[in-house]
């Protein structure tokens, strides 16, 4: 697999896990968890995966106005 970044989003829970699981599987090395919820609170989390907690949504007064660049960046 490719060394590029793979970003998954709702990687927190069962189904975004899986998929980053599944990713981890096929070789990807370079992979980026993001999900609004706090880590203790995800289904499941990788060591050697970047692990983040953000919230990207752009909502009036809600969100975090640079957590989706923080996401892709890279």
């Amino acid at each position: 697999m490719s060394d590029k970044l793979i970003v998954v989003a709702g990687a927190g829970g069962f189904i975004g896990g899986s998929l980053v699981a599944s990713l981890r599987q096929r070789g990807c090395s370079h992979i980026r968890a993001v999900d609004v919820k706090s880590l203790d609170h995800w289904y499941q989390k990788f060591d050697n995966v970047e692990n983040l907690c953000l919230d990207p949504q752009r909502r009036a007064g809600a969100g975090d106005p640079g957590a989706d660049r923080r996401a892709v960046k890279g």
